[in-house]
């Protein structure tokens, strides 16, 4: 599941009544499916998207529903509960309902988050039609790492509990065909002997490893991850882990190891563990251990870190794309590290800081003579030249000088404040763009690690993001080759609080990594409450669907400072973090109080001089 919300597209296409009523032939099980749904919404689901139903019945083998009018009350009783609240927004694809408000059609385009679908029907080929013609329109912009997928699976109590074996090809097609690992299935609760209890629901999964066999390249086997208890009141999950509170602050999870040998597969495995694991702090316990290599301990937990065997028995980490990571346990040395915003004033070096100064106090003492020269000047056309000089001079300063028209160099208050502003001009748009290329490129104090065992003969302090030692932290350093002593430092909730700078000895680390082991931490889903964090994720997935920042990075790669330690591209990462761009997004708001005040003394000024 996700922290920072969900969108559930929909399409209704059954026939909706003008009044919203509760049919003769509904009974408490359709109420409980409903209690159960919205329980989910409610308790999960971010407030600020779009929510809304989905039907199968568009498709044309559909068209016998087993429980037609108990499907249309729940169709219509979610639709109606949802939009009813204030905090949520209704979101209806294929059919325009008329009788509900409707807003924000638009974000259709958006990468939807969840899909519900209604189950109601004995056959298991009908579902797959459902699934196909349902994705076949939403494919394209399925590519959310945190996409998955809720099963409402409402079919006739007896038959659902004697059928259930089709859940495993259900979940196998999910995965190979539509290539979605986050499944759940909600349905009733069936005992020894195939028979429901009705009212209960249960909520069902695969995990991803454990659950497959990787022989035949299907899923064998599902889960029950917890139950829904109907009640007189309200319902409740018998684990309030399974769903829990939206606003997630904390995350605790530790390490996860998988062999390479499932690489077919460790791509929807990490995106269901991350989302499943990391968002809901749910402790997955997975026991796979690499072949040919024995480990003392293989109850792992939660999404840390991907390794596989090379050819020379050296673990290495699997290239994952940065955008869909979160957090990773423990760090080497690393290349390319961006600095944050906060760095800024450590990475100048004083005497850059002092060249500045002096070029921009000449800048502004050549227009103070230029004015004072106009001034004592009387022939007409000496004025007349030089006034079209400091007028244009003027003209392109004004952007940064907040587009005061009361700027008069003759007065020693705006004077001294002209030069404080062009130099803090100089901070905002020069000194965060110089150091990010010039740590990116010329990586300075720390020379090049070739190798893992490189770190053993330098004086670079390996910190290990874990409370304490475990095992497998052990055994994977040893299996490295690192013989030093390792610091533990702060646990992984602390680090995402705290930011992703990684100093060395005092000092940024930048360099390469020839052996695929360096760490990196990446998030561009930030928790809520981030300055502009909505703004931000629309403009940085529509920059990610140019491949700007893809661009980007090759640029960098053709730099010749990068090139001649021979570092291949593949094992290169880019290590980008929200807090890079609100940084800008702050000294930029700054910058407009700075000008503001500027003017405010301006005018103040002049009405005491008059």
């Amino acid at each position: 599941m996700i922290s920072g919300g969900a969108i559930l597209l929909i399409s209704i296409c059954v026939v909706i009544d003008a009044t919203i009523t509760t049919p003769k032939q509904v009974l408490l099980r359709e109420k409980s499916f409903v209690k159960c749904i919205l329980e989910i919404i409610r308790t999960y689901f971010d407030p600020d998207h779009p929510v809304g139903i989905i039907s199968y019945s568009n498709t044309p083998s559909s068209t016998g529903l087993k429980l037609d009018t108990a499907f249309k009350y729940i169709t219509e009783e979610l639709l109606f509960e949802i939009n009813s609240s204030t905090n949520w927004t209704v979101l209806i694809t294929n059919k325009y309902y008329e009788k509900l408000d409707i807003k924000n059609s638009a974000l259709i385009n958006d990468n939807p988050y969840a899909v519900i679908l209604i189950i109601d029907d004995d056959t298991k080929e009908n579902i797959y039609d459902i699934l196909n013609n349902m994705f076949a329109n939403w494919h394209s912009n399925w590519n959310n790492p945190y996409a998955y997928i809720v099963l409402v699976d409402m079919r006739i109590p007896d038959h659902a509990c004697k059928f259930r074996s089709y859940y495993q090809p259900l979940f196998t097609y999910l995965w190979k065909i539509v290539h979605l690992s986050n499944v759940v299935i909600l349905s009733f609760v069936c005992d020894s002997n195939n028979n429901s209890r009705l009212l209960d629901i249960e909520v069902s999964t695969w995990l991803p490893i454990v659950d497959m066999d990787t022989e035949n390249n299907e899923i064998n086997n599902h889960r029950i991850v917890d139950y829904w208890q109907f009640g007189e009141g309200n319902g409740r999950f018998l684990n309030e882990n399974v769903f829990p509170s939206k606003h997630v602050k904390d995350f605790r999870g530790s390490q996860l190891f998988v062999n390479l040998s499932y690489d077919r597969y460790f791509y929807p495995a990490y995106k269901f563990l991350l989302v499943f694991a990391n968002s809901c702090n749910l402790n997955i316990n997975l026991k796979t251990c690499a072949t040919n290599y024995s480990y003392d301990k293989c109850d792992l937990f939660g999404p840390a870190r991907l390794f596989n065997l090379d050819y020379n028995g050296q673990p290495s980490v699997v290239g994952l794309p940065p955008t869909f990571l979160d957090a990773y346990t423990f760090s080497t040395p690393n290349f390319m590290k961006l600095p944050e915003w906060q760095s800024i004033l450590r990475i100048f070096t004083p005497s850059l800081w002092i060249c500045v100064l002096i070029s921009y106090l000449t800048i502004t003492f050549t227009l103070y003579f230029i004015e004072s020269f106009i001034i004592k000047k009387q022939t007409i056309m000496m004025q007349y030249f030089n006034s079209e000089i400091i007028k244009c001079s003027l003209v392109t300063m004004r952007p940064l000088i907040g587009n005061s028209v009361n700027l008069n160099f003759r007065h020693p208050l705006s004077f001294l404040l002209f030069s404080v502003w062009l130099f803090y001009c100089l901070q905002i748009n020069t000194a965060y763009q110089s150091s990010l290329v010039d740590f990116m490129t010329n990586p300075r104090y720390i020379p090049p690690l070739r190798h893992i065992k490189d770190i053993n003969q330098s004086n670079y302090k390996l910190t290990v993001y874990a409370d304490h030692a475990t095992p497998i932290i052990s055994e994977v350093l040893k299996m490295a080759g690192l013989d030093k002593n390792v610091e533990y430092g702060p646990s992984i909730s602390s680090l995402l609080t705290l930011g992703d700078n990684l100093f060395v000895d005092g000092r940024p680390c930048f360099t390469e990594v020839e052996d695929r082991f360096g760490w990196h931490f990446v998030s561009f889903v930030a928790r809520k409450g981030v300055l502009w964090i909505k703004p931000f994720l629309q403009t940085y997935r529509a920059l990610e669907g140019a491949n700007i920042f893809q661009k980007w990075y090759s640029d960098l790669e053709r730099n010749l400072t990068i090139k001649r330690f021979g570092v291949e591209s593949d094992n290169q990462y880019l290590a980008l973090n929200i807090k890079h761009f609100q940084g800008t997004l702050f000294l930029l708001i700054l910058g407009l109080m700075i000008s503001f005040i500027i003017f405010m003394c301006e005018n103040v000024f002049i009405l005491c001089t008059k």
